[in-house]
């Protein structure tokens, strides 16, 4: 009985620890979505040598 809820626990913090890296992953994906045309912008002044725009940073 002890070493099955010790592995519960184990797995309980294992997800536990891994829910912010999802959640950091969806904020970034949702400042992409919402900033790709400047991303997109920024992409090719980079690539012809340019100084990128400043994009307002993720909250």
């Amino acid at each position: 009985m002890g070493k099955g809820v010790c592995n519960k626990c184990g797995a309980a913090q294992t997800n536990r620890n891994r829910r912010p890296h999802q959640r950091v992953k969806s904020m970034v994906l949702e400042w992409t979505a919402l900033h790709q045309e400047e991303l997109l912008q920024d992409w090719q002044l980079c690539k012809n040598m340019q100084t990128p725009f400043t994009i307002e940073p993720l909250e």
